[in-house]
């Protein structure tokens, strides 16, 4: 796995959420300085769940994305991570 990259709010170009001609299910486009980052509903999906667990849940164990334990390659769900410490 290449480094860690953080894009501050400047280097994000545009956000779009749309569902392509021909297709059943939204993609998330996300346009960065340096490249295009395009997600399947599913993932996008697993983001806002966490981020939304997170924001309303300050002072609970923070939500990790991951691939469901019992079909390795289906869509990403929220795992709890354990407690903080």
């Amino acid at each position: 796995m290449a480094g860690v990259r953080v894009y501050p709010n400047e280097k994000v170009r545009r956000v779009v959420a749309a569902i392509p001609p021909g297709h059943k299910h939204v993609r998330l486009v996300i346009e960065l300085e340096d490249q295009t980052i395009v997600l399947q509903e599913a993932a996008a999906a697993a983001i806002a769940r966490a981020y939304v667990d997170v924001v309303t849940h300050p002072t609970r164990a923070p939500a990790r994305v991951g691939p469901r334990f019992s079909a390795p390659t289906g869509p990403p769900v929220i795992v709890p991570a354990g407690p903080r410490g």
